[in-house]
């Protein structure tokens, strides 16, 4: 994967001031076989009746469930999904939805905290699970990463050119580790951004050699893996800023919502996270947050 953000002027309602997030370019590794990985699965948006636009990735988690995050999904109102390939101009198989199949974390911010960034499209029919079409387990409910756990990411984007232009590619694949967590918030807190972010519901990425990204724009919504054999599902990407650690939505949180997401009730989120903040070593920062 290679990354490419356009220049992004972010505006701090905390401190009234403009922040500014510059472009660089990474390289991934390509995926041989989707067999791999055939639990991935690519986006595309209906700007209208005749133009679509690729967006983000999802992750096959059932024969009925799909997870993306929500940023990718939000205020849009039909998608196509393309499975079974690493070539997202070639599909094994693609599957028209609207938004009725999307179901948004009812607490989803939005804006530019992107606090639960995460969506469940339920299909109104199965999968047909085959070699190069499947699913991925994901993490249990109180799975903890550690700092230093080797973990991957998977996304369909490359960038090209002088002007580091973001393409469609074949599925491209890098590692990292998982950042401590402590260090990842003040690095966001006291960046001049005043940023949150939250370990029981976000998990923390290196850079790779503590300066070069690993996923791009396009990549949203795509898997952290675990290092296990076979892998399981630990999160989504979700956002980055430059020189600093990138940040994915952690499964573990979600498992309640993701199993019954339309039924789900706001504030279920954080009764779980109030459980989780007695075994947090981080918590303390937490529960002093005005």
């Amino acid at each position: 994967m290679i990354l490419f953000y356009t220049c992004v002027i972010i505006y701090s309602c905390l401190n009234m001031e403009y922040y500014v997030v510059y472009p660089q370019i990474i390289e991934g590794n390509l995926v041989d076989r989707i067999e791999d990985h055939n639990y991935m699965v690519e986006l595309k948006y209906y700007k209208s009746e005749d133009e679509s636009k690729f967006c983000c990735a999802g992750v096959i988690v059932s024969p009925w469930k799909i997870l993306t995050v929500a940023h990718c999904v939000h205020n849009r109102t039909a998608f196509r999904l393309i499975f079974g390939t690493i070539n997202v101009f070639a599909p094994l198989e693609t599957v028209e939805i609207t938004e009725k199949e999307v179901t948004i974390h009812p607490e989803y911010s939005g804006g530019v905290l992107l606090s639960n960034d995460i969506a469940v499209i339920q299909l109104n029919k199965p999968l047909v699970f085959n070699s190069k079409i499947n699913q991925i387990k994901m993490v249990t409910d109180y799975y903890a990463a550690k700092a230093g756990d080797t973990v991957k990411m998977l996304g369909f984007t490359e960038g090209i050119g002088p002007n580091r232009t973001t393409t469609r590619s074949n599925l491209r694949y890098v590692e990292s580790t998982i950042t401590d967590f402590r260090t990842c918030h003040n690095s966001y807190w006291n960046h001049k951004m005043k940023r949150w972010v939250d370990e029981n519901t976000q998990i923390c990425v290196d850079l790779r050699n503590r300066t070069i990204n690993n996923t791009n724009r396009g990549d949203s919504g795509g898997p952290l893996i675990t290092s296990d054999d076979p892998p399981k599902l630990l999160g989504l990407t979700s956002y980055d800023f430059k020189g600093l650690p990138e940040i994915f939505v952690k499964i573990s949180a979600y498992r309640t919502f993701i199993s019954n997401p339309k039924g789900y009730k706001k504030g279920q989120t954080r009764k779980r996270e109030s459980i989780d903040m007695k075994q947090s070593k981080f918590g303390r920062v937490s529960s002093e947050r005005g």
